[in-house]
């Protein structure tokens, strides 16, 4: 008996879980990007999904509502992009992104979040998002950043442009154009050491440390110290196991 009620329970939950029909994502000779969503809020999944349905060259091919779903899905409909939000129910949306990215490298992932702190977006970038954008954003950002992934691009929300997160995000902060010398003074500003402290721990001048900070905000195009230091804690946080 336990394994009929298992059984059973399996085969809703795969009702549920698969709702769409599987069938060709090509329409009137148009090829469409398929669309795995992955929220736990039936509600907003559903708005979602009206959203989507709307645009021609856009399929979903499956929902879920979990880890387990999404990855089982995922091996199921091979879809070519997956809207994730980081928090779902009893899950490390972080994990999940690394674990699909790990079973279908090809995937690019679309982050759909209401954390809008750029630890967040920096750590879903680092795990294999091509893409953030927060559920406070319009339904256009929403096409816009699904279109732009599938191009290739990295797409950012609008909220963080013209921000040090962007330039790090978007490449345009050429991090490799910076020496050994100067990615440790990067390193240490971004972990909250002072100019004095600094120079202490590599055993510099003051002047000498100065002069790096300088070389580093014209290498980076910043505008200022501020800058400098913000994008300083963000390159930090970068580095750190998403």
């Amino acid at each position: 008996m336990p394994d009929i009620v298992a059984s059973v329970r399996s085969a809703i939950e795969t009702k549920l879980i698969f709702k769409v029909k599987y069938e060709p994502a090509i329409s009137a000779g148009i090829t469409k990007s398929r669309i795995l969503l992955v929220d736990d809020h039936p509600i907003f999944r559903q708005g979602l999904e009206d959203l989507l349905k709307k645009q021609h060259d856009l399929f979903i091919c499956a929902r879920a509502d979990s880890a387990s779903s999404a990855l089982a899905a995922l091996d199921r409909f091979n879809p070519d992009l997956a809207i994730v939000d980081l928090s779902l129910n009893g899950t490390n949306g972080l994990e999940l992104i690394k674990q699909m990215k790990a079973r279908s490298p090809y995937l690019v992932v679309l982050v759909l979040s209401v954390h809008d702190d750029s630890a967040n977006v920096l750590h879903a970038f680092k795990a294999g998002a091509f893409g953030y954008v927060v559920k406070g954003d319009s339904p256009q950002t929403v096409i816009d950043g699904v279109r732009r992934i599938m191009r290739g691009e990295r797409f950012l929300s609008p909220r963080f442009q013209e921000t040090t997160l962007s330039k790090l995000i978007s490449g345009s902060a050429s991090i490799n154009l910076l020496s050994s010398r100067e990615l440790q003074v990067l390193a240490l500003l971004g972990k909250g050491d002072s100019t004095e402290a600094i120079a202490k721990r590599l055993n510099l001048s003051r002047k000498t440390v100065e002069t790096h900070r300088t070389h580093i905000r014209e290498k980076l195009k910043l505008a200022d110290s501020a800058e400098l230091l913000t994008l300083a804690k963000e390159w930090v946080t970068y580095q750190e196991p998403a």
